[in-house]
């Protein structure tokens, strides 16, 4: 077959559908006609394992200064051989899907797509068989090559874009599963008493599927271990759902409403709900579920911690932390024992020697071990003698890190810019929080970005930066 592959510069101009009549002078025959794969380069598909058959659609455009006149083009699959010179030429981390697991139908390998005059582009589709390409994945365990399907467009009377004459389509293959498209946690709406969602699938479905959709009291005692919370069942009065939903062929999902009353809904109550059956062959359940909070708002000052000393550790505390410009050990405050003490005349006092190294990311901080699991915490602070004179390295500007188990990360959950403005003048107290957090923890990490001088983090200079609080008292729920 013969192959017109134009200048890339050129081909670019002629598929902007130049119409000047100048333009047909000076350009060579060859340009008359373009054709291109309008998304071509590397494309996904997904199939899966219940389909018969999936189809990709290639879209053929054409081009050229002359679009009244018809053409031809070739799609047609590469060979074994020509990939691999392919793969060798590109270092592309590619491997050939077997020719069994795709065609373009009765052509096979190959197919013509003829244009009509002033006929601007085609479609065409690849057709892919699924249950074969589950068999092909089944032993395949090359992990450092994406397997593809390769592509190629030819011409014999047409010009060709030598920038889009090649497809690659990765496919992927799996078990489909059906689920809420919205799940997790939700809380209680404010202003709306009905929460919507639907219950939905990755693909077209092939049957109509009826989906049973019940309350499952085990996923509240799963929500109550995980978060440390002692929620309990919302009353059946202040929640209306369907008990199933249908999902009709030639449809990927179904609405699914619940209603809710909130004057029957109770305090610190939650509705959890699973779809827990279907009627369609091969298909799998989404973990995802709904859990509907309905929990009091956290009142801080209702939920005040206990703090020992010996849970928590700062490792930037002056008593010892390094050696004064004297050369002798660090002496100032009373450890963690000042911090949580109420006596504010027992402060605790962060290094501020010479040379001292404060951590890049984690500033000056406390972290606090606070034995079982929150979601919600809050800190005040005053001055050290509670006495405005003395709030020269209060903090003026704080973070809070919460240690997530499941990520093995310390996340930010709050930030405060004005903690030493905040301080309430009759109290001396100043508010860091509260501060919620979207995952349960039982570790945090008390942040004083800067206190006197500047901010906190890497080596410092004598009295470069510190921090000193009088009393810290901690809330968490």
């Amino acid at each position: 077959m013969k192959k017109i592959y134009l200048a890339s510069a050129a081909a670019v101009m002629l598929l902007s559908a130049v119409s000047c009549s100048e333009t047909y002078d000076i350009l060579p025959e060859d340009y008359a006609k373009v054709v291109r794969i309008k998304d071509g380069g590397v494309q996904n598909m997904a199939v899966y394992s219940v389909q018969d058959e999936a189809t990709y659609p290639i879209t053929i455009m054409k081009g050229g200064n002359a679009p009244e006149m018809s053409c031809n083009a070739t799609l047609r699959i590469m060979t074994e051989d020509e990939f691999k010179d392919y793969l060798s030429e590109s270092g592309a981390g590619y491997s050939y899907l077997p020719s069994n697991c795709y065609s373009f139908g009765s052509s096979g390998a190959t197919k013509t797509i003829s244009f009509e005059p002033k006929q601007g582009y085609q479609v065409t589709d690849i057709i892919l068989y699924p249950k074969e390409i589950g068999k092909f994945y089944e032993t395949y365990t090359d992990e450092t090559r994406d397997p593809v399907i390769p592509v190629v467009l030819e011409s014999d009377d047409s010009g060709i874009d030598p920038n889009s004459c090649q497809l690659f389509v990765k496919t992927s293959y799996s078990i489909p599963t059906i689920g809420f498209s919205t799940g997790g946690i939700i809380q209680m709406p404010a202003t709306s008493d009905v929460i919507s969602t639907r219950v939905a699938m990755p693909m077209i479905s092939q049957w109509d599927i009826n989906c049973t959709i019940e309350v499952d009291p085990t996923l509240l005692d799963e929500y109550n271990n995980t978060n440390g919370t002692s929620l309990t069942m919302m009353p059946a009065a202040a929640y209306r759902f369907p008990g199933t939903v249908e999902i009709k062929i030639g449809e990927d999902s179904a609405p699914f409403n619940i209603e809710l009353n909130p004057d029957e809904a109770g305090k610190d109550t939650a509705l959890p709900i699973r779809i827990t059956r279907n009627n369609a062959p091969g298909l799998e359940f989404k973990d995802e579920t709904i859990i509907i909070v309905n929990e009091e708002k956290f009142d801080y000052t209702k939920y005040p911690l206990v703090i020992d000393p010996e849970d928590a550790f700062c490792p930037d505390d002056a008593n010892g932390c390094h050696t004064n410009m004297y050369g002798q050990p660090g002496t100032d405050g009373y450890h963690m024992e000042g911090l949580f003490d109420p006596n504010a005349d027992r402060f605790f006092h962060s290094c501020y020697f010479e040379g001292h190294h404060y951590d890049e990311t984690y500033n000056s901080y406390v972290e606090i071990n606070l034995k079982k699991k929150m979601r919600n915490i809050a800190f005040e602070l005053c001055p050290r003698y509670k006495a405005m004179g003395w709030a020269g390295g209060f903090p003026k500007w704080a973070k809070v890190y919460a240690y997530n188990e499941s990520t093995g990360k310390w996340e930010q959950i709050g930030e405060k810019t004005d903690v030493k403005d905040a301080i309430d003048p009759e109290t001396m107290y100043s508010l860091v929080g509260p501060y919620n957090a979207s995952f349960p923890f039982s570790k945090v990490r008390f942040s004083a970005v800067q206190g006197y001088g500047k901010v906190m983090a890497g080596t410092m200079p004598v009295n470069g930066g510190y921090w000193c609080v009088g009393h810290m008292a901690v809330y968490g729920k």
